[in-house]
């Protein structure tokens, strides 16, 4: 019975071990046309004085969401993140954007080098910071790769993310992003 069992475990050694592999760590590299963004507006966007106007919105590609969320707390912050600059180190790309009142669009966006959060704030009238701002998280996709069951490895990296805002005339009403 040992000089069988020899075999068996050196034919099964490899397979046990093959198994026990962790997915690799994702690279969060450029990407073209990796952030969709629907943007649908009201018709009277950014009401003041009783009539609609543009809203300006930024869009920051965030390695780390911490100083955004800080940012996006206050009034000034969030005038701060209206400037749509790179207002800390963590910020990997941005982009203005202009929605005008009643406007649909479809943007594609390059997803940054090191870009792991997508953080929009809303230049409304009136600034209040909760109705402003979003953070969004990019996904992580995982697939198999390899022919063989036993000895296949577990890739991950960066997802497609899409996100839809619908603007009010006072807010971000309704978001959602997958």
């Amino acid at each position: 019975m040992a000089i069988y069992s020899i075999p068996i475990w050196l034919f099964l050694l490899p397979l046990i071990v093959g198994c026990g592999g962790k997915p690799g760590s994702v690279v969060w590299s450029h990407a073209k046309e990796a952030i969709s963004l629907e943007i649908v507006a009201d018709e009277n966007l950014n009401q003041y004085a009783g009539e609609p106007h543009t809203l300006a919105l930024c869009v920051h590609q965030l390695s780390d969401p911490d100083k955004f969320g800080e940012l996006s707390g206050t009034p000034s912050g969030v005038l701060a993140l209206l400037k749509c600059d790179s207002f800390d180190a963590s910020v990997s790309g941005y982009k203005r954007i202009v929605a005008q009142p009643g406007e649909q669009k479809i943007l594609l966006l390059d997803r940054a080098e090191n870009a792991r959060f997508i953080g929009v704030s809303a230049g409304y009238y009136d600034v209040n910071p909760a109705q402003a701002t979003r953070l969004f998280e990019i996904p992580i996709d995982e697939h198999r790769q390899g022919y063989i069951p036993f000895f296949r490895d577990t890739v991950r990296q960066p997802g497609q993310l899409k996100i839809n805002l619908l603007l009010d005339p006072q807010e971000i009403q309704d978001v959602g992003g997958d």
